[in-house]
Parts: C-alpha cells; structure tokens; sequence
C-alpha cells in the first residue's frame, strides 16, 4: 500500500512539474482543388435549391414532387461542401471570428431546409404546408445559410489563390428581394 501511494505522489509530481504548453488541434487544411471543388460545387447546389424556389410547380401535381425531390437532393450535398471550407485550419478559428459565425450558422441551419423539402415532397397536396415551408426556406436561406456562405466564399477563395477562379457570392432567390432579415 505504501509503494502504491509512493507511487501515486511520484506520479502527480512529476505531472505538478511538467512544463504547461498548448498544443493546436490537429489539423490539415484541405487541398487547393477540394476547395475549388467545394466552392463549385456549393454554388450548384445553391443554384439548383434557388430553381426550385424561383419557379415552384403548382400543389398537389407529381412536378412538385419531382422539383421538391430534386432541390432536396442538392439541399443535402451543402453539408458536405461546408465539412470542406470548415475544415480550413486558419480560418475556421478564433482568429476569424466571422468565417467560424458562419460555419456554425450553416451547421445549426442545414438540417431545418432539407427537412422542409422532405415535407413537401411527402405533402405536397397540403398547400398551406407547402407555402409555409417555402416560406421558411427561404427566410433561413435569405437571413442566414445564403450570407454566411458568401462569408466563407470571399474568405476562402483568396486564401487558396482561387480568386477570379470560383464564385464568390451567390445568387439570391427571388424571394429575397421581399425579405426583411
């Protein structure tokens, strides 16, 4: 018992007197073409989400269905572009508090849009349903998801050598011109 609690003191001295140091998380920053990639990509996906927004078929038709579907399938790769340009070391830090705002932003919003489209694809006969979900998509999309990746676009774009070379706004749906954020 005595050796064990020797032991014991030994030990929580020694760590008592080791040296403090920080250590960074570990990190790597993707390459310049994922980044490329993801900006692209993302800007499609946006695109195509927008198409639908832009131009909703009418309710209770199978091209509501086959639109809804089609932005929900797009809505649902974004997660995977933002695991991109949130994984940028330098930027996704607290050394550039709004690129990692807007990270966050995104990763609280992205599950509400994908849902909503998943809604009116299961219900597209209920029109209030409907509107009311397009409604919501495009409040959260025109005051937060839309912004925040504009943030991470012009804040990427020059730290990878990619400007001139990938978007770095996106385009508004229509929708936004009549929201008050």
């Amino acid at each position: 018992m005595q050796i064990y609690f020797l032991a014991s003191m030994l030990l929580a001295a020694s760590v008592l007197a080791a040296p403090v140091t920080v250590s960074k998380r570990q990190c790597n920053d993707p390459s310049t073409s994922a980044v490329q990639n993801a900006i692209n990509t993302w800007n499609n996906d946006v695109n195509n989400v927008n198409a639908f927004l832009n131009s909703i078929p009418p309710v209770g038709t199978q091209d509501l269905v086959n639109a809804a579907q089609t932005a929900l399938n797009f809505a649902k790769d974004e997660p995977n572009n933002l695991a991109v340009l949130a994984s940028i070391c330098e930027l996704n830090s607290n050394a550039v508090p709004n690129y990692q705002g807007a990270v966050l932003s995104l990763q609280h919003l992205f599950p509400d849009i994908p849902a909503r489209l998943q809604d009116i694809v299961s219900n597209p006969n209920d029109g209030g349903r409907v509107a009311g979900n397009v409604a919501a998509i495009n409040r959260d999309r025109c005051c937060t998801v839309l912004p925040s990746i504009d943030t991470l676009f012009t804040t990427a774009a020059p730290d990878f050598g990619l400007s001139g070379q990938v978007p770095t706004a996106v385009q508004l749906p229509f929708a936004c011109s009549s929201i008050s954020c």
